[in-house]
């Protein structure tokens, strides 16, 4: 099947959360892979296709988007991001590619904390984990250059 996403995504585990219309309490999920255009929250369940559903990125939700479910897995659901207004898009996008050269570990820290609300010590060790494994995901393989 040929590709349909507009976006890349990456792999990434973000704690997200998922609101129906008609829901009281979130879906708590977790991303398989978030992109520009959508995400996979593994763990989505009772959602039907082209169903409009508020995303809610980060522990304690830190960052609101609208989406609608395009494909539902054994594992999960597909969400397409649509309707967002250009901050909320701006914000999608300090998160998805971080302003970090990966030399000083709590830049790092600090440029993703506002999406990642711990307040203790395993959670701000996770987050550390987080970042370092983001910024090895995220950057292109270093050039397989030869010392002469």
């Amino acid at each position: 099947m040929p590709e349909a996403r507009h976006h890349p995504r990456i792999p990434f585990r973000l704690t997200v959360d998922l609101f129906r219309p008609t829901d009281t309490a979130p879906q708590h999920c977790l991303t398989r892979d978030i992109g520009f255009g959508g995400l996979y929250a593994l763990g989505a369940q009772n959602l039907t296709p082209d169903q409009s559903v508020r995303v809610a990125i980060g522990t304690g939700g830190g960052l609101h988007l609208d989406g609608r479910i395009t494909r539902i897995g054994s594992d999960g659901a597909a969400c397409e991001f649509v309707g967002n207004s250009p901050a909320s898009l701006e914000v999608l996008s300090t998160l998805l590619t971080p302003n970090w050269d990966g030399e000083n570990l709590l830049e790092g820290i600090v440029a993703m904390a506002p999406w990642y609300r711990e307040n203790n010590l395993a959670g701000w060790m996770r987050l550390t984990s987080l970042v370092t494994d983001w910024h090895r995901l995220t950057q292109p393989p270093a050039s397989a250059e030869s010392s002469s």
